[in-house]
């Protein structure tokens, strides 16, 4: 005589997982509502294809402003000064007006061929914005880089506060923070009291034609602030 267990018929795997036999009628799964047959695949409606043509028109709405922003203030004033840039205008008067004469790329040829003032400002911008480039940029970006690593570690405290202290420049007017640097930085401001507290003669920061670069060189005695070199940035 067979044990119980031996006479109880075992459940098929399939059925377990489709939830009943499979017979020819079905040949996939079960045409339930949750499963994957096709009386399931048709209770889903496949999106239209063109529900996101609508969205070109208010994308370009609501970046409108920024556009207009762009192009009013930063678009238009360089084509402005390349206009400006081909006639013989005296700085004073209207360019606009029909009153400069139109004299194509002379001012070009001077400014590159002729010995003179303007070649002179010309060569030292250049210089100037070579300097940015190469010094400013790379310097700005490996220190901000280095401060968002030491913010962001856990071992910090008031982590919050210092990036709002960061990031509070960001968000805030251009006028608000050049108030607040003409406040630390000028004669008798708190960069220079904070500096005669260790015993030290803080600069005046705005007035002193030699620049910030030429005194600090000159306190590391790599150059002369008092006799700027011709490389110096802030040589005319």
């Amino acid at each position: 005589m067979s044990s119980p267990t031996s006479q109880t018929p075992r459940p098929n795997s399939r059925s377990r997982a489709g939830g009943g036999p499979r017979t020819a009628d079905s040949p996939g799964a079960p045409d339930t509502p949750g499963g994957s047959g096709p009386a399931a695949a048709s209770l889903i409606k496949p999106a239209p294809r063109g529900g996101r043509r609508g969205e070109g028109p208010w994308g370009w709405l609501f970046v409108s402003p920024m556009v207009i922003i762009l192009g009013l203030f930063f678009v238009l004033p360089i084509f402005m000064a390349l206009w400006v840039s081909l006639l013989n205008w005296d700085g004073q008067s209207n360019p606009f007006s029909g009153q400069a004469k139109f004299v194509g790329l002379d001012n070009y040829r001077s400014l590159f061929t002729q010995d003179g003032l303007d070649r002179t400002l010309f060569a030292t911008s250049l210089r100037n914005n070579a300097y940015y480039v190469l010094l400013t940029v790379p310097i700005q970006t490996i220190l901000a880089l280095v401060l968002a690593l030491i913010v962001n570690q856990r071992i910090l405290r008031a982590r919050g506060a210092l990036r709002t202290a960061f990031f509070f420049p960001s968000v805030t007017s251009s006028i608000a923070v050049s108030t607040v640097f003409l406040f630390l930085f000028q004669g008798s401001g708190a960069v220079n009291t904070a500096l005669s507290w260790i015993g030290v003669q803080g600069p005046s920061w705005f007035n002193d034609p030699r620049g910030v670069l030429s005194l600090l060189l000159g306190a590391l005695g790599i150059v002369d602030p008092d006799r700027p070199s011709a490389f110096s940035p802030t040589t005319t």
